[in-house]
């Protein structure tokens, strides 16, 4: 008996060390999965229409990676905007904040968080 949950504990001890050491790989692999499951009936209806699955297949992923790269391609200039905005108002947030916390409770925040 003892002997048996040896075994079992030792099993499972070698199972999580081995998913923890393949967790980097495991997570694109899962993802690119869902990916493929969730376009597979897409890629039927291309298939029934008259394309390869090769081919399908193919203008699917070039479909996908296009709008990849165009949300990316519309969303950084916009991000580094905000960024821009967000880091030239934080003094004014700052002194806001203190301004603030020493009305409502008396709290001073030390002058050297604005540098």
């Amino acid at each position: 008996m003892l002997v048996r949950w040896l075994l079992i504990l030792i099993f499972v001890v070698l199972g999580w060390s081995v998913l923890s050491y393949l967790a980097g790989v495991l997570g694109p692999i899962l993802a690119a999965l869902g990916i493929a499951y969730l376009l597979n009936p897409v890629l039927d209806r291309l298939v029934r229409l008259g394309f390869s699955r090769a081919a399908g297949a193919g203008l699917l992923l070039a479909t996908f990676l296009g709008a990849i790269v165009l949300g990316i391609v519309f969303a950084v200039p916009r991000i580094a905007d905000q960024v821009a905005s967000f880091v030239q108002d934080l003094p004014t947030m700052i002194d806001n904040l203190s301004t603030w916390l020493k009305d409502k409770f008396d709290i001073e925040i030390p002058h050297d968080w604005k540098e």
